[in-house]
């Protein structure tokens, strides 16, 4: 997995090896930009992939966050930041979070929160910000941006 933040919000990414130089649109603020390549060379210079062609261009440091022409197609690309790099990490894990072994004799049933209450959290794997009902709590559902399975948190705790 690749993780790389956009250009404009500073939203967190997470997507696949295989997406290096392709185009990828935030899903916060709609910015489209290229998958970056974390295994760019030294901080002055910015490797990425053309999202039309695949070639890989290399562009001076300065160039970061702007638009560029393909050197071999002409299709205008996006230069990725080079701040905060993009890295490689490891894939979410498959398996369901383990449950917490609590003694039900010692477990205080929360009350039910009130109708419409809202939850707000951050998947712990990649940052995607979740809205959820507030009757979810400790349910476990895959984040749809990278896939990690998350526990809602009481309102509460959130």
């Amino acid at each position: 997995m690749i993780e790389f933040h956009c250009n404009k919000c500073k939203a967190a990414f997470r997507v696949a090896d295989d997406t290096v130089g392709q185009m990828q649109r935030c899903q916060w603020c709609g910015e489209e930009q290229a998958v970056p390549d974390p295994h760019n060379g030294p901080a002055s210079t910015v490797r990425f992939r053309c999202g039309t062609c695949g070639v890989l261009l290399e562009m001076p440091g300065e160039f970061a966050g702007r638009k560029v022409r393909c050197s071999e197609c002409d299709a205008v690309v996006d230069v990725p930041m080079l701040h905060p790099p993009a890295r490689h990490v490891p894939d979410p894990p498959e398996a369901p979070l383990a449950e917490p072994v609590i003694d039900p004799a010692e477990e205080t049933p929360l009350p039910p929160p009130p109708p419409g209450t809202i939850v707000e959290f951050r998947c712990q794997f990649c940052g995607h910000e979740f809205r959820v009902s507030a009757e979810l709590a400790g349910k476990k559902g895959k984040c749809k941006s990278c896939g990690a399975v998350n526990v809602v948190p009481a309102a509460s705790d959130a």
